[in-house]
């Protein structure tokens, strides 16, 4: 099951949650620590660390954006739509470190105060992450889900074994989905070796089929789940919901909420290495082909 938290109509990644937590815990441990001093050094305090949590988000994001260049240069602008989950969290850590140092670096109570703050975040941070690895869905299998394609043909999921796999569920309806197409679209073509299957969730297949001629795009395998199941499956109320198999079926990673070309190259490159990996314990499975 992905790890989101619904709130009212908003479904946040779980990471996302707990850095907005971690920032909770900083302010709160400075405005704790500092509840007898004036306020005007409360607030500049509260302003050190606030402005360690911008450099540190601006790191992480410029380590990724770096990282995955060659994704952004067709779209450049796509760098500020940081919805696509492209992070890379250790550098923001270290910036962020050192901004709230440098920033104290003359008043040596202050920097205690902050450093404080910021040690109490990162430990909270670091516990968070080791808890969502724990619970990350890894290992499943793939789900004994059967349905058509929208062109007519038979397709198992549990057949995917053999390659890498990428499961997408979608509907038209959904903007997010309508966004990352194009990407998915896109990486089908980079990622022969990776197995692509776009399941559509409740919608009759003449709107699907008008939706892919007006966006010009070519999908195959398009999977009709008409009741939902492999959405309920997982638990997932929201979409898009994209899954990252291993070429043993094996669920490596997956993903609630839109992609860029570079986000979704992470994930891809992920479930490769995961593979690359095991290569060395096992052989690879004969691939049996998407209908087996």
């Amino acid at each position: 099951m992905p790890l989101t938290i619904s709130i009212g109509p908003l479904l946040l990644p779980a990471p996302f949650v707990l850095l907005l937590l971690c920032v909770a815990v900083g302010l709160g441990w400075v405005h704790w620590r500092t509840r007898q001093q004036a306020p005007g050094e409360r607030q500049a305090l509260a302003q050190v660390v606030q402005g360690a949590v911008l450099v540190g988000a601006l790191a992480a994001r410029l380590g990724f954006v770096l990282h995955y260049h060659q994704a952004y240069l067709a779209h450049p602008w796509s760098v500020l739509d940081i919805r696509d989950g492209g992070w890379a969290p250790w550098p923001g850590l270290m910036a962020a470190w050192f901004y709230a140092a440098w920033a104290t670096r003359t008043a040596r109570t202050r920097q205690r105060l902050v450093l404080g703050a910021m040690a109490a975040a990162s430990v909270l941070w670091l516990g968070g992450q080791a808890a969502l690895l724990w619970h990350a869905p890894r290992g499943q299998s793939l789900p004994a889900f059967a349905s058509l394609s929208m062109r007519g043909a038979p397709v198992q999921l549990q057949c995917l074994r053999g390659r890498p796999a990428v499961v997408n569920l979608w509907a038209t309806w959904c903007p997010y989905c309508r966004s990352e197409l194009h990407a998915l679209a896109q990486a089908q073509g980079q990622y022969p070796e990776v197995q692509f299957v776009f399941v559509n969730q409740g919608e009759a297949p003449q709107t699907i089929a008008q939706f892919l001629q007006s966006q010009r795009l070519a999908l195959d395998p398009v999977v009709l789940d008409g009741k939902g199941e492999l959405a309920r499956h997982y638990g997932q109320t929201g979409l898009p919901l994209t899954l990252f198999f291993d070429a043993q079926g094996r669920l490596v990673s997956s993903r609630v909420g839109v992609m860029s070309q570079a986000s979704l190259q992470q994930r891809i490159e992920a479930a490769q290495s995961a593979e690359l990996a095991r290569l060395g314990a096992a052989p690879a499975p004969k691939d049996p082909g998407i209908g087996c």
